[in-house]
């Protein structure tokens, strides 16, 4: 039944809890003719230079020496230029990315940044996305930053767009296109309601005694205390109150929020995502201070850091990455950790009933560890009350659920939820001279590319200056795997045409080339919406890195 009523609050293009859109277990349909022909945006004589013109069209770049030439940050910062591009399969996509300085008092030492792939729909993943910094930030800061931050609150009032985490300005790759900021905010009455969550969180830091400030607790709270706000954890369920409008005034302070139709599309909803810290200290005393990264994972993206094999080579041939893996996915299909852990945490569900369906959490859901999802994270009592609550506030012209064409309420088993956490896996690295790149991106881009290809062309980066993510995303769907390969096989266009008898090694070397801009032009032809049934959404970040 809740699968129905999601389709009334999300609209009709909603897709179901169940549907098959994941990694390792997508369903490639052939390219019929009506694809390639009807639904085509290229020209049939789109060359590779239009193409690569294409996608560079929606890179971002962010050149940190402008921010050391202002002075707001010091000469020790170590990153260099971030690079971001994205690839929609989806309208609109349901990947979402951010990235910010922590600077409280005027002193910029860390950056925080985060790529995100949002289920279900966008919801949870775009408050998320706007959200997930100042949580982050907050949770590193101590009492006397927190107490400047309180400060704030007071002199600003709560609809004014204050941030723990500075956001930083965006310039397109092309053109030099003011571009503004990376995640935007959510309709105004969630937006009011995150800060309101954060203010309370912000207060609860402050008023403890003393406080944890190792990094991978701090990012394991934040997160999990993020998770808990979105998902309405401890409110009422009383979708009356202020389901179609906010108070008039905004949120009064002694205004408690109950699950409105925005709260309830974000609980519903999920994402997955990578979020990282990079810490420096700015000191002239002691140049050789460690850089901290600390990476944590909550889902199925992915980082991997890229170091050079010899950091004193000066040749550019000479130049060669090791690549250093930073995220482990957080799916049963392929880490059986995540299998022994959930089996460990309910031992009264035999594992093949919590794992089905090629890996499934519970039969649905891909991913071990989310954000959202509340579907599997509610008590059994509280999902059965909400799904009552949305029948009755149904139109009463929609068509009555049958209970036998709509799933239950709950999954199937449901004795001991919840059955999913947002908690984090964190991973710590201490950033040296020979680290160059780190690289995250979204699911859709690590089912294209291997870590050992995305080494390999990070490396011709290193001897040809481009945009890098720019470069990563045509690979991807230059170089796919056999299965979207042999599904878009079908459709002659860009196919080579060479008589196998006269065949060379030049030739061979054309023809393969031709193959791959002739896979990257039919996958490009297809518009969202249609493109998701060939691949996910893709959106990949580079950090350049220089430490000094």
């Amino acid at each position: 039944m809740i699968t129905g009523l999601v389709r009334r609050i999300f609209g009709s293009g909603a897709r179901s809890l169940t549907s098959i859109h994941v990694y390792g277990s997508r369903c490639y349909c052939v390219i019929r003719e009506d694809h390639a022909h009807g639904l085509k945006f290229l020209g049939k004589h789109t060359g590779r230079k239009q193409i690569e013109k294409l996608l560079s069209a929606t890179a971002i770049e962010i050149d940190f020496s402008r921010y050391v030439a202002s002075g707001l940050i010091g000469e020790c910062c170590p990153l260099k230029r971030i690079y971001v591009n994205q690839l929609p399969a989806n309208t609109p996509t349901r990947d979402r990315w951010n990235a910010g300085l922590t600077q409280v008092d005027g002193v910029v030492s860390s950056f925080l940044f985060t790529v995100l792939d949002g289920h279900i729909g966008t919801a949870c993943v775009h408050a998320l996305a706007w959200a997930i910094l100042d949580y982050v930030g907050a949770s590193f800061l101590d009492n006397d930053k927190l107490e400047l931050v309180l400060n704030h609150y007071r002199t600003h009032e709560l609809g004014q767009p204050y941030h723990l985490a500075r956001r930083l300005d965006l310039l397109s790759s092309e053109g030099r296109r003011r571009l503004g900021h990376a995640a935007g905010p959510p309709p105004t009455q969630l937006s009011q309601y995150i800060k309101r969550c954060l203010h309370d969180y912000v207060k609860d830091l402050v008023s403890r005694p003393s406080r944890n400030l190792d990094p991978a607790y701090c990012l394991t709270e934040s997160l999990l205390r993020l998770d808990d706000d979105l998902c309405s954890i401890g409110k009422d369920i009383d979708l009356r109150a202020g389901f179609y409008e906010s108070p008039p005034d905004g949120f009064p302070d002694d205004y408690e929020p109950t699950l409105s139709r925005d709260l309830i599309r974000v609980a519903l909803s999920g994402a997955v995502g990578v979020t990282g810290r990079l810490y420096w200290r700015e000191t002239e005393s002691d140049p050789d201070q460690p850089i901290h990264l600390h990476v944590a994972n909550v889902g199925d993206c992915g980082a991997v850091l890229l170091r050079l094999e010899d950091p004193l080579a000066t040749d550019k041939n000479d130049m060669h990455l090791r690549a250093v893996c930073c995220t482990t996915p957080h799916q049963g299909a392929v880490n059986r950790s995540e299998l022994e852990r959930i089996q460990a945490e309910h031992p009264e569900n035999p594992l093949s009933e919590l794992f089905r369906d090629g890996g499934r959490l519970l039969g649905e859901l891909l991913p071990s560890r989310a954000f959202g999802d509340v579907r599997y994270k509610w008590p059994a009592a509280r999902l059965l009350e909400m799904s009552k609550a949305l029948s009755e506030l149904s139109s009463p012209q929609a068509p009555k659920l049958s209970p036998k064409a709509d799933s239950s309420p709950l999954p199937h088993p449901y004795t001991s939820p919840p059955y999913l956490t947002a908690k984090p896996e964190v991973t710590h690295f201490e950033i040296t001279r020979a680290d160059r790149f780190l690289v995250l991106a979204t699911d859709g881009f690590w089912e294209m590319l291997s870590i050992e290809e995305v080494r390999k062309i990070m490396e011709d980066e290193l001897r040809e200056r481009t945009s890098p993510a720019t470069r990563l995303l045509w690979n991807c769907l230059a170089t796919v795997p056999p299965p979207i390969a042999k599904a878009i096989a079908n459709d002659g266009i860009g196919n080579s045409g060479t008589r196998a008898e006269s065949r060379t090694a030049k030739h061979e070397q054309r023809e393969s080339q031709q193959k791959s801009f002739g896979r990257a032009f039919k996958l490009l032809s297809l518009p969202p919406g249609l493109a998701r049934y060939y691949r996910d959404d893709i959106t990949v970040m580079v950090i350049e890195l220089s430490p000094k």
